[in-house]
């Protein structure tokens, strides 16, 4: 059954309410810790989803690799010196980690901007914690007070967005190779990554030019499509 999100539901905080599209009538409610799993669930693959699995170490190590650059030019951005960015860096990446895989759902975030909004103002509260505990004996660092203020938050959590779709479009591009045929997937990748002309494409599958285009077409479609589910939303990106 395929499910349409209608509203937050008043009475409550810790459920939402969908309604199938099939049956508009038809009502249900699902806890947030189901919303959480539905996020998850839809990440399947993707380095935030693997992080989440507490057992998953190696995830662990490739997201901090990964998004410790991301960290440091934020840090950079806001002109933090050396001294305390490298710090810095190491605490929100830490907690970013930490924060994913305690992330439980104040509120119902089922589109993943949304979510990763709240895990990023989760984690900056986190390192503000942290590095005021371990910066006791001295004056609170100058940093602190900047990093807590909300357009510095947005500086981040889009700097994370960023990095973060890379890593959806990569996994959605996997699973639309799984479903389409070789020679499908072989017009979109020449064509797309390759940037090969299409009479060029025509030489090497023996396809007619028109079907080049509509086959990159439709393979493009698809993977669009799957981007706009995995970020919760529908196709073309509406409910």
């Amino acid at each position: 059954m395929e499910l349409l999100l209608v509203a937050s539901r008043g009475d409550s905080q810790n459920s939402i309410v969908w309604r199938s599209r099939a049956q508009p009538r038809e009502t249900a409610f699902i806890t947030t810790d189901e919303a959480l799993s539905m996020i998850i669930q839809r990440l399947s693959g993707t380095l935030i989803a693997r992080v989440y699995d507490i057992n998953d170490q190696v995830a662990a190590r490739e997201f901090v690799r990964i998004y410790r650059p991301v960290v440091t030019s934020w840090c950079n951005l806001l002109e933090i010196p050396g001294a305390y960015s490298a710090s810095l860096t190491q605490s929100v990446v830490s907690s970013l980690v930490e924060t994913i895989r305690t992330a439980k759902q104040s509120e119902a975030n089922i589109v993943f901007s949304h979510w990763l909004l709240a895990l990023t103002q989760a984690t900056i509260a986190e390192t503000i914690t942290s590095r005021t505990t371990a910066d006791r004996s001295a004056s609170q660092p100058h940093y602190l007070a900047v990093i807590s203020q909300n357009e510095t938050i947005n500086k981040l959590f889009v700097a994370l967005e960023k990095q973060a779709q890379i890593d959806i479009l990569q996994q959605a591009q996997a699973r639309i190779q799984r479903v389409v045929k070789p020679m499908e997937w072989d017009v979109w990748f020449l064509t797309v990554s390759c940037e090969q002309e299409p009479w060029q494409v025509t030489e090497n599958t023996g396809l007619s030019i028109a079907d080049v285009y509509v086959t990159r077409s439709r393979v493009d479609r698809m993977i669009k499509d799957e981007v706009h589910l995995m970020n919760g939303h529908g196709k073309n990106g509406s409910w």
